[in-house]
């Protein structure tokens, strides 16, 4: 996906949807390690932009501490502070991998594999 076409879909995205892509685009985690994300993996200080702490994943080598993008860091704040500064809990609260995935494939920008 270039830049441009990230951005046509993040301006047609809902919040809560933009929010997971962000991470998506920005971190490289697989969308089950995103859905996984808690606020006690969240390490605001650590590094120039803070890190999150991948502690699930396929294998014990998807185990791993990814540095949040500048970009990501102001949306997950955000979120965090709209949740109310929780100190754990689910930081995206996406409870519908499902749905999350449907959203996903129906935006009209989202390259379809013929396309990539």
């Amino acid at each position: 996906m270039t830049p441009e076409e990230e951005k046509k879909y993040l301006a047609v995205a809902d919040e809560e949807l933009a929010t997971f892509m962000i991470l998506e685009f920005d971190s490289g985690l697989r969308p089950d390690e995103a859905y996984a994300l808690r606020w006690e993996n969240v390490n605001w200080g650590n590094g120039k932009h803070g890190s999150i702490f991948v502690g699930n994943g396929k294998t014990p080598a998807a185990r791993r501490v990814v540095p949040m993008s500048p970009r990501f860091q102001f949306v997950l704040e955000h979120r965090w502070e709209q949740s109310g500064s929780p100190s754990e809990g689910w930081g995206l609260a996406i409870t519908d991998e499902k749905w999350a995935l449907r959203a996903i494939l129906r935006n009209p920008l989202w390259p379809r594999r013929s396309q990539r």
